[in-house]
């Protein structure tokens, strides 16, 4: 089926109470968006918020943080027990 010789669609919505229906006009995706592909706002969008994020000190620091972390938290909670246990 040709592009051209489409029906317009209708969408139907219902919000609570209301219901409605949205018509699709050819001419509502042609206008001046303010992000085209060379702006500079898109540039530095691609450039800053979604660069790859960097690891610091490689993943050696990082594994031996994912081991030692569950351990530290589990001997700070013995130590908050016992210091609760020695009050009571």
């Amino acid at each position: 089926m040709e592009t051209e010789n489409r029906t317009p669609r209708e969408m139907t919505y219902q919000v609570g109470w209301k219901r409605g229906k949205i018509k699709h006009s050819p001419e509502c995706g042609t206008s001046d968006a303010p992000l085209v592909p060379g702006h500079p706002l898109q540039r530095w969008n691609q450039a800053v918020l979604w660069r790859k994020a960097r690891v610091p000190g490689g993943s050696g620091l990082l594994l031996g943080g994912l081991f030692a972390l569950p351990a530290a938290l589990f001997a700070l909670f013995v130590w908050a027990v016992y210091e609760l246990a020695r009050y009571s």
